[in-house]
This record gives structure tokens, C-alpha cells and sequence, in this order.
């Protein structure tokens, strides 16, 4: 039974690890060749250097979409998993094959890998509707493999909402549920093999 891993800490401890080492030899390389030490100098960079790497924490997603996307290309590619369903999200590519039973992700926090499960794994799907009064903020399919929860938004609202009479909201409450259907069909396979 694998684990769902929603986030690869390898992956970004590996772009930090880059940053600090070109900042260090930046800093060596400061201090070899000016006469003076140049400690102003050095210190700003150090500067430079801390925000880069705060940077580079804060746009994760970011960063890893671009590489969840080469990865998403490489599945595209492969034969032997059907895609008859798929979601991209905000921050999740979801894949489902309704012939085998079995679900692909790839998270932009985990941009490397393509996790893939049998759809017996997965338990407790359903939508949900984040919202106060008739303001919608967020409607989400939601899931659980091996125990772990995984939430894809259909519909995200940042800074404002969306009123639940809407069509906008109407639309991502269908996909929403559509989605969740799709992933019951997927594990009634599943459990048919």
C-alpha cells in the first residue's frame, strides 16, 4: 500500500540547496579577490541571497507547476494508462482510468512524480462547499487514499466570493460532482478486477 506524498521535500531542499551553494561560492569568491574583504559588499548579497531562497519558498507552486507540467506531458505520452477523466486544478493534475480502475496525481508540491493508486485506495469521496450565508468561497472534490486527505477546488475565490445562485458556482458544483462520480465508477472497477 504506497502513501500519498502531497508535497516532495526533496524536490525543494534540492532548489535550495542550489541557491545557498551559488551564494556561498558567490560569498568565497567576494572574499578571495577584493583587498579590502569588501564586508558591505557581502553583506548585501547575503541579503539578496536570503530573500532568493525565501522567494523560492514562497513560489514553490509556481515553480513546480512548470515542472508538474513536463511531468504531466510524459503520462500524456504513456500508453498503458488510460485517461478517460481528467482535472487540471489549481494545483493538482488528476487523471482517472475508468477501464483499469486507478487514479494518477501529480501535485505542484511533488512536480516529479506521478503517483499512481488503484481506485480500492481511495475512500470517502464527496463535494464540499465552503461558503457563509450565500457567499461561496471555495467547492472542492475531496478524497482520501490510504487514509490521506486530497482536496482538488473546482472553484476558488480569493478576495471575494461568489454568490451560490450563480451559474459560476452552479458550474463547479456539477464538475465537483461529476468528478466525485467518476472516482466511484473508477473504484467500482477496481473492485470488479
Amino acid at each position: 500500500m504506497r502513501k500519498y506524498e502531497r508535497i516532495d521535500w526533496k524536490f525543494f531542499a534540492g532548489l535550495i540547496g542550489v541557491a545557498l551553494l551559488i551564494g556561498v561560492l558567490t560569498v568565497l569568491y567576494l572574499l578571495v579577490t577584493s583587498p579590502e574583504g569588501h564586508i558591505v559588499e557581502v553583506g548585501i548579497f547575503m541579503f539578496v541571497l536570503c530573500s532568493a531562497i525565501l522567494s523560492i519558498c514562497f513560489f514553490a507552486g509556481l515553480i513546480g507547476a512548470i515542472f508538474a507540467k513536463k511531468t504531466k506531458k510524459k503520462l500524456d505520452e504513456e500508453v498503458t494508462f488510460s485517461k478517460d477523466c481528467s482535472f487540471d486544478g489549481d494545483s493538482t493534475f488528476l487523471y482517472i482510468d475508468l477501464h483499469q480502475g486507478k487514479i494518477a496525481i501529480i501535485s505542484y508540491l511533488n512536480p516529479l512524480n506521478v503517483q499512481i493508486f488503484d481506485a480500492r485506495e481511495i475512500s470517502e469521496m464527496h463535494s464540499q462547499v465552503n461558503k457563509l450565508g450565500n457567499a461561496v468561497s471555495e467547492v472542492s472534490f475531496r478524497f482520501k487514499i490510504n487514509g490521506k486527505k486530497v482536496k482538488i477546488p473546482t472553484l476558488t475565490c480569493h478576495r471575494t466570493s461568489v454568490s451560490i445562485k450563480s451559474n459560476r458556482f452552479k458550474e463547479a458544483w456539477e464538475k465537483s460532482e461529476r468528478f466525485v462520480g467518476f472516482l466511484r465508477q473508477a473504484q467500482m472497477v477496481a473492485e470488479k478486477q
